[in-house]
């Protein structure tokens, strides 16, 4: 009788360990599975960041350089699809974040991305795929400040992308000058003045507000026009200003702004003197705060 229930009480424990080894594997595959797949899904969750952050910065960008709704669009869309999103949506905003339903509304851009995975041992606890999902915004804004600029004031105005116009100060706005700059003030005449054109990275760095120097005098010599070739059908930087003190060497532009003008050609000779080109959408890096002129920033808003 002993015996027998000796036995007995050794085959339960055995059963009993089998159970308890058993829920010690799932509790163990399923301590496994939250790394495993855990870590996983950590890693999509910040690849669908990426690829919303770049989807968002391409999106902005095209809407700053103009482009229209089916371009913006194929850009999004290869940036989303590029960086591993399975799907994604976006909308337009405007500078307060509000959605709106056009380009020429908006200021920005707010994108969604998507991306269904298979799991790999979650799937013994019934989890057999997860979603990583993120979302970002990106705006333009106008530029308060810039670098690499081309030795000449262009008065502020109402300017229309791709329309050409002649610039030259033939107003004399500032008596005796007629426009060039004078990064230095020391009144480095023309030799001076064509290396500054030739090497735009000479003009160091001018914020909205600040007063730049003139160059006085026509300045129309050889060593001007070769310097204005190497620019002739190239984008390069020009400063807007809206008020002018002073005349010749004394002379000051104040500047209210940045914009990206294309030379095409120049006339020097005879009274009716200019240079002639149009003014395009740019992105160029900087400090916001300024008005947009053309020369936008893109940044992450959200």
């Amino acid at each position: 009788m002993v015996k027998h229930l000796i036995r007995k009480y050794g085959k339960n424990e055995q059963g009993q360990s089998l159970v308890i080894t058993a829920l010690a594997i799932v509790a163990l595959l399923g301590m496994i599975s939250l790394a495993i797949d855990g870590g996983y899904a950590y890693a999509q969750d910040r690849r669908m960041q990426n690829a919303a952050d770049l989807a968002a910065l391409a999106g902005a960008r095209a809407l700053a350089l103009g482009a229209s709704a089916s371009e913006i669009d194929q850009e999004i869309s290869y940036y989303a699809q590029a960086n591993g999103a399975d799907s994604f949506s976006y909308y337009f905003v405007d500078e307060n974040g509000q959605t709106v339903g056009t380009p020429d509304e908006a200021s920005g851009v707010h994108v969604h991305t998507q991306r269904t995975f298979a799991t790999f041992l979650a799937a013994v606890i019934g989890i057999n795929s997860m979603t990583a999902a993120a979302d970002s915004e990106a705006s333009t804004y106008g530029v308060s400040e810039a670098s690499n600029l081309l030795p000449i004031a262009v008065h502020e105005d109402n300017f229309q992308y791709g329309e050409t116009y002649e610039l030259w100060d033939s107003d004399h706005e500032a008596p005796g000058a007629f426009g060039w700059l004078d990064w230095d003030g020391g009144g480095g005449g023309l030799h001076e003045l064509a290396d500054n054109i030739a090497h735009p990275s000479n003009s160091g760095h001018w914020e909205i507000g600040d007063r730049v120097p003139a160059e006085p005098g026509v300045k129309a010599g050889a060593p001007v026009r070769n310097a204005l070739n190497q620019w002739k059908n190239q984008p390069v930087t020009v400063i807007l200003y809206n008020e002018v003190t002073g005349c010749g060497s004394n002379a000051r532009y104040t500047i209210s702004g940045f914009a990206e003008f294309v030379l095409t050609d120049y006339n020097f000779h005879g009274n009716n003197k200019w240079i002639r080109g149009y003014f395009v959408r740019w992105v160029a890096p900087g400090a916001p705060g300024g008005p947009s002129f053309g020369i936008q920033g893109i940044r992450l808003t959200r």
